[in-house]
């Protein structure tokens, strides 16, 4: 029931590390968003000795997700393509309870570079790299990923899911109530 800014693409030109550029910008960052109402921040690290780089600036990490392999199966599983609005409403059905509800321009942003299906108990969001579907996001019953990836004409797919397996995203809180990180927060645009 909270606000929370999404932060995505933070860097700092490798001649310019070290020198506090990235701490101001953070701070400036952290003031704006609570400024304009934001509860807190999620970021999603690009790589994993990232997570305690942000922890110096009152992130730590929260939720997770699971990743896994399959190779296509002899059967197809009924799925359609859906846009963001139906995307965005059938995902809140899916989603751990206090999950990050992410909609309108997150979902129009990742429909540019995937693509939203729903099926029979799943939704996805999924884009295709020759012979292999990479499912960004399966929400629901992850045991038709085999038939999903026949379905959409592959070999083999790799999967994001929810789950506890690695850390994934990470959360700071910016008022004076404290509130407690999300459960779930899976879509990034990476």
């Amino acid at each position: 029931g909270e606000r929370i800014a999404y932060v995505y693409a933070v860097t700092t030109a490798k001649a310019c590390r070290g020198r506090g550029v990235c701490s101001a910008l953070m701070d400036d960052v952290h003031r704006h968003m609570a400024s304009l109402g934001y509860a807190g921040v999620v970021l999603v690290p690009c790589a994993e000795e990232l997570f305690r780089f942000y922890e110096r600036f009152g992130y730590s990490a929260f939720g997770g997700v699971s990743e896994f392999r399959c190779q296509a199966s002899d059967e197809k599983t009924a799925l359609r393509e859906v846009d963001a609005d139906e995307y965005a409403k059938l995902r809140r059905a899916f989603l751990p309870k206090d999950s990050v509800l992410q909609e309108n321009e997150n979902i129009k942003f990742l429909q540019t570079q995937a693509k939203l299906y729903a099926g029979d108990g799943f939704l996805l969001v999924a884009s295709r790299e020759k012979d292999t579907l990479y499912g960004v996001e399966l929400l629901g019953d992850t045991a038709k990923a085999p038939s999903i990836v026949r379905a959409l004409g592959c070999a083999d797919g790799r999967f994001r899911t929810v789950g506890a397996e690695k850390p994934f995203a990470m959360y700071r809180n910016l008022g004076d109530k404290p509130l407690s990180p999300p459960a779930y927060f899976g879509l990034a645009f990476d």
